[in-house]
C-alpha cells in the first residue's frame, strides 16, 4: 500500500493488501516489502517480493512511498467503488464485499478496507440504490494511517445497487375435449426468492371460445408496482381438441343379375351415414364407392371415399369421427334361368338326331354353358334326355328333362274325315276315323237335332286308304203354322211339319173363308214358319174343300247361301200381310182379287219347279 513520511523521520511500517486467497489460507502467502533507498524529499517505489506456492500464482503491484518536507494537518480522502447484486431476499453484509471499495488519500496513499470499515445508509435487502460510507472505525483506521491528521471527505461517493430480480411467469399449456368443462389453469413461476411466493400475485385467463381450436392463456397482474421483481409473462396455449364420435355407413341393396354394370351414384340413395353425435349427413355424389366393378352376381362392399370421409368430418369440426364398423353392401343375385330339353326320337337302327333345347331367362348377349344328352340304349323304348350344366356364375339354372323314344318302323295309316252339311252349311263338327291302310271302316249317320239325313257323296262303308273325305247331307226340319194377319193361330187348323232344302216351297192347305197371302218356303235354320191367311169379308160363298197337305219335295243340291228365311224369302211376310189396306169393301175386294192372282201365279211357278226338281233327282 502507498505510504509517506516527513523528511528526517523514520520509515513507517509498510503494509500490503492481499486478494484472491481462499478463505483460511491467508497465512500461506509470504511476501516482503522493501522500498527503494533514499531520504531526500521525493517519491520512492515500494517493491513486493513473494514466493510462489503450490496453489497460487502470485502477481505483485508496487506501492509508492513519498518523503515530504511537511505532512499536511488535514488529509482529504475519497471512498470509491461500487458493487451490485440481483435481489435475493437477503440483507447484504458489506464486509463480504469490502474488497470492491477503497479509500484514496490526497497524498497518493490508499487504504485497504477491513471488516467494519463500511456501512450502508440503510438496510440493504430490497432492490434499490444504497450509499456506502466509512464507519467511525473505518475513519479512525484511515486517520491512523495519516498520522492523526484530520480527515476531510473529498466528495466522492461509493454506491451499492440491488437490482430487481427477473421473474418469468409461464402459463402452462392446457387442453380439454370439446363439450367438456375447462380444467384449472396453471403456470410456472421462475425466479421467485424462497419466501416471496405470495409477493408476486397473478391470475390466468384464456381467450373465450368453445369450438375446437387454439386459444391464448394470458397471465394477468399488477406487476409494475413490485419492489423487488421485474415480471415477464409468457402466454400459454389452451387447446380444445375434437370429441370422439363415430360414423357408420349402412345399406344393403340387391338386384337380380341383368348384365349391366352398376353405377354407385345410381344407387347412392340406398345408403346412409349414421353419426354417433346425433347429427345427420346426407350422402352426395362421390362420397361412396364400390371396391370393385359391380356387374356379375356376388356380394360387393360399399365404402366411404376419402372425399366422403372428409365431408362427414366437415359436418362438425368439433368431432373426430372414426369408422364404427361400416358394413354397407350391394348384392347381385343369380338370375333364374331354365333350360328345357325337347322330346325327340328315332326309328330303331337309325342314327340319333341332334338333341335340342330352349333357354329362357338369359340376358341378351349371354350364353349358358351346358350339354344335352340322353341315356345310352338302342332298343325300342324311352330314354331320359337330361341337361348337364357347367359353370354359369350369374345364373341359377333349372333344367327340364325330356324323353327320347326309339320306335319300330312306322305302319301306313289311313284317315276318313266325315263332314256334316245341312241347309248349305256345316251343322256338326267333323268326325275323324283312323286305321291301318286296308282295314275296314263304317261311317255312322249321326242324328242331328232339327235335321234329317238325306244322302252322302260316298259309300259309308269302305277300307282305309290314305286320306278320305266323306260328306253327309241333311235337310232342314220345319213346322208351318197358319196365322191371321195379327199373328193369331187360326182355330182348328193343324200345323204342317216337314223337311227339305231351304227356299223350297211349303205346301199349305186351303182354309175356307181365308185367302193365303204368302207362299211359305223352307227356312235356312230348323224352326217355325208362320203362314199368313186373310179372312174373306162378306162373301158367303160355299166353302172350298180343304186341300191336301203337300208332300215334301226331294232335297235339292246343298244351298251354300247360308241365309236365314226372314232375309231370303221372296214372298210377302207376316208384317207385309198385316199392313194390307182395309178401308172398304171395294178395297177389300181388290185386295182379295190381287191375292188370288198372286197365289195362282206362284202355284204355277211352283208346279214348274217341282217338275224340274223331279227330273234332276231322276238324273242323279
Amino acid at each position: 500500500m502507498n505510504n509517506m513520511k516527513k523528511v528526517g523521520d523514520p520509515d513507517p511500517k509498510f503494509s500490503a493488501n492481499v486478494s484472491g486467497v481462499v478463505d483460511g489460507e491467508e497465512n500461506e502467502i509470504h511476501y516482503n516489502l522493501v522500498r527503494l533507498p533514499g531520504e531526500t524529499v521525493g517519491t520512492y517505489p515500494i517493491n513486493v517480493t513473494a514466493q510462489d506456492t503450490a496453489n497460487y500464482n502470485i502477481k505483485t503491484v508496487p506501492g509508492i512511498f513519498k518523503i515530504v518536507n511537511e505532512i499536511p494537518a488535514e488529509a482529504i480522502y475519497n471512498l470509491i467503488g461500487t458493487d451490485s447484486k440481483i435481489y435475493d431476499g437477503k440483507t447484504t453484509d458489506l464486509d463480504n464485499i469490502k474488497n470492491n471499495y477503497q479509500v484514496m488519500l490526497d497524498d497518493g496513499q490508499t487504504y485497504t478496507i477491513v471488516d467494519g470499515d463500511l456501512q450502508f445508509d440503510r438496510s440493504a435487502k430490497n432492490a434499490g440504490s444504497y450509499k456506502v460510507t466509512l464507519t467511525q472505525a473505518g475513519k479512525d483506521h484511515v486517520q491512523a494511517l495519516e498520522g492523526g491528521r484530520k480527515l476531510i471527505n473529498g466528495g466522492s461517493q461509493a454506491t451499492y445497487f440491488i437490482n430487481k430480480k427477473d421473474v418469468v411467469i409461464t402459463a402452462n399449456e392446457n387442453t380439454k375435449v370439446f363439450k367438456t368443462s375447462d380444467p384449472k389453469l396453471t403456470a410456472q413461476v421462475a425466479g421467485i426468492v424462497s419466501g416471496d411466493e405470495n409477493v408476486v400475485k397473478y391470475n390466468l385467463t384464456r381467450v373465450t371460445g368453445e369450438n375446437v381450436g387454439i386459444y391464448a392463456i394470458n397471465v394477468n397482474g399488477d406487476f409494475d408496482n413490485l419492489e423487488n421483481y421485474n415480471v415477464k409473462v409468457v402466454p400459454g396455449v389452451f387447446t380444445i381438441t375434437p370429441a370422439k364420435a363415430n360414423f357408420k355407413l349402412t345399406g344393403d341393396l340387391t338386384k337380380v343379375y341383368d348384365g349391366k354394370t352398376v353405377s354407385i351414384n345410381d344407387v347412392i340413395n340406398g345408403y346412409h351415414v349414421t353419426l354417433s353425435n346425433g347429427e345427420t349427413y346426407n350422402l352426395q355424389a362421390g362420397d361412396v364407392a364400390f371396391t370393385q366393378t359391380v356387374k356379375n352376381a356376388g356380394n360387393y362392399k360399399v365404402v366411404l371415399t376419402a372425399a366422403g370421409i372428409a365431408h362427414v368430418r366437415a359436418t362438425n369440426l368439433n368431432y373426430e369421427f372414426t369408422d364404427d364398423g361400416s358394413n354397407a353392401t350391394y348384392v347381385i343375385t343369380k338370375r333364374p334361368a331354365t333350360i328345357t330339353a325337347f322330346d325327340n326320337g328315332k326309328m330303331v337302327g337309325t342314327a340319333d338326331p341332334k338333341l335340342n333345347s330352349k333357354v329362357d331367362g338369359v340376358v341378351d348377349g349371354d350364353t349358358l354353358n351346358y350339354t344335352v344328352g340322353r341315356l345310352a340304349g338302342e332298343t325300342v323304348g324311352t330314354y331320359p334326355i337330361t341337361v348337364q350344366t357347367e359353370t354359369n356364375d350369374n345364373y341359377d339354372i333349372t333344367t327340364v328333362p325330356a324323353v327320347f323314344t326309339i320306335t319300330t318302323p312306322a305302319v301306313a295309316q289311313g284317315t276318313v274325315t266325315v263332314h256334316y252339311i245341312g241347309g248349305g252349311k256345316t251343322i256338326h263338327a267333323n268326325t275323324e276315323l283312323t286305321g291301318k291302310d286296308g282295314d275296314s271302316y263304317n261311317v255312322e249317320k249321326l242324328k242331328i237335332d232339327g235335321y234329317t239325313f238325306k244322302r252322302s257323296d260316298k259309300n259309308l262303308d269302305g277300307k282305309f286308304d290314305g286320306n278320305t273325305d266323306i260328306t253327309l247331307y241333311y235337310t232342314v226340319n220345319y213346322t208351318a203354322i197358319p196365322v191371321d194377319k195379327n199373328g193369331h193361330k187360326i182355330p182348328n187348323i193343324p200345323p204342317v211339319s216337314g223337311t227339305g232344302e231351304p227356299g223350297d216351297p211349303i205346301h199349305m192347305p186351303d182354309i175356307p173363308g181365308y185367302n193365303r197371302i204368302t207362299v211359305p218356303v223352307i227356312p235356312g235354320e230348323p224352326g217355325v214358319v208362320e203362314v199368313i191367311y186373310v179372312k174373306i169379308p162378306n162373301n158367303p160363298g160355299k166353302p172350298g174343300k180343304p186341300g191336301k197337305p203337300g208332300k215334301p219335295g226331294k232335297p235339292g243340291k246343298p244351298n251354300n247361301n247360308n241365309q236365314k228365311v226372314d232375309h231370303e224369302t221372296p214372298t210377302p211376310n207376316k208384317e207385309t200381310a198385316r199392313k194390307l189396306p182395309q178401308t172398304g169393301d171395294d178395297q177389300q175386294s181388290e185386295t182379295v182379287a190381287l191375292g188370288l192372282g198372286i197365289a195362282m201365279l206362284i202355284s204355277a211357278l211352283t208346279l214348274v219347279g217341282l217338275k224340274k226338281r223331279k227330273k234332276e233327282d231322276e238324273a242323279d
